[in-house]
């Protein structure tokens, strides 16, 4: 079987969650294959500036191709990893969908923002033959507003990087020295968005007396002027910054936090949660989303709309040590039921269903 692999969203500097998605997810294909399967890692023409940061693997070949036309090779199937398909391509057509909020809220995104989304999707909805979902939330949201893809929709979860796990203390103790990070501090990695729930976060780190400074990773999105005007204004609250911080430092990053805060109002996945929870660090999550979905009972849930029940929650990790113990247990054996060779075996077979004799 060919398989073309869209791996477009990896060739930035600063890879979003797609970005990180599409690299382990060609990664692990490139691993999973057959002897007779060949796999093209295509990039749209669009990133010919970043080509030196492509994705590679000695059993793939790279390809560029025009976004319209789709990779030449005449692959069996061809894989849009963020949400997009080519106008002109004969391939078995797979997309994934991340998440829907941009059909779901006004709230999230710019009017051209969720425009452009809304018809991605339509077309989805209209010519992929199978449509890959992270989460069964996402799927099922999905299909409240294209009920007739019900057959066509597959859930695939995320995996996560083995490099995620508990860091050396001395591995933690150097990411603190680098980036000037104090002894305890709860975390928050992600967009700087308004969807991420930042100002209610941060009221209730300041309501749950923890008086932990709170270093967030990630960059300035939709909202963020607003965000930032409103968490200046919370007494007490100290937000650190440290700038962009590379993949192999995030698992001392999230090792030597105290507590991640991830209650947004809206995830298709949350892999932030999953990588705090594969670190041994605690995790405070929406009851809502996708959350609930990965997490199971390993995080602490919470009403992203109440911050009296974020502070709640967090008090919980911060003083009482049981509860701080059987979550880092817990997280620690949920994680381990992601992983990318899982994910890269379901999508093989996602692609087999559409071309079984390839």
């Amino acid at each position: 079987m060919r398989i073309a692999l869209d791996v477009t969203p990896a060739a930035r500097p600063q890879a979003t969650g797609i970005g990180w998605y599409a690299r382990h997810l060609a990664l692990a294909l490139a691993d999973a294959l057959d002897a007779t399967d060949e796999l093209s890692l295509c990039t749209r023409l669009s990133r010919w500036r970043t080509r030196a940061l492509r994705v590679r693997h000695p059993r793939a070949r790279n390809r560029w191709f025009q976004a319209f036309w789709g990779p030449a090779g005449r692959p069996h199937v061809f894989h849009g990893t963020d949400a997009r398909l080519p106008e002109r391509c004969r391939a078995a057509l797979v997309v994934t969908v991340h998440d829907v909020f941009s059909l779901d809220s006004q709230r999230w995104a710019t009017p051209r923002f969720r425009a452009r989304k809304r018809q991605r999707y339509e077309e989805i909805a209209r010519r992929a033959q199978r449509i890959v979902f992270d989460s069964r939330a996402t799927r099922q949201r999905f299909l409240a507003h294209f009920p007739d893809a019900e057959a066509r929709g597959r859930v695939v979860h995320l995996g996560i990087d083995p490099g995620f796990r508990p860091a050396e203390p001395a591995r933690v103790a150097q990411l603190r020295a680098r980036h000037g990070l104090p002894e305890s501090y709860a975390l928050y990695v992600g967009e700087v968005s308004l969807r991420k729930n930042l100002p209610n976060q941060g009221r209730a780190l300041v309501a749950s007396g923890s008086d932990l400074p709170w270093v967030w990773v990630g960059r300035d999105s939709f909202g963020a002027p607003e965000i930032h005007a409103q968490t200046r204004q919370l007494p007490g609250l100290r937000v650190l910054r440290p700038g962009y911080l590379p993949a192999e430092e995030l698992p001392a990053l999230y090792s030597g936090a105290t507590l991640l805060t991830f209650v947004s109002h809206d995830e298709g996945f949350g892999l932030p949660a999953l990588e705090a929870m594969a670190c041994g660090t605690p995790a405070v999550v929406a009851d809502r989303g996708a959350l609930p979905e990965i997490t199971g009972d390993a995080a602490l849930r919470a009403d992203p709309d109440d911050p009296a029940s974020i502070a709640a929650a967090i008090r919980r990790i911060t003083r009482d040590g049981e509860v701080r113990e059987r979550l880092r247990k817990r997280g620690l054996e949920r994680a381990r039921q992601f992983s990318w060779e899982k994910t890269a075996d379901e999508m093989l077979a996602v692609y087999r269903e559409l071309v079984p004799d390839a």
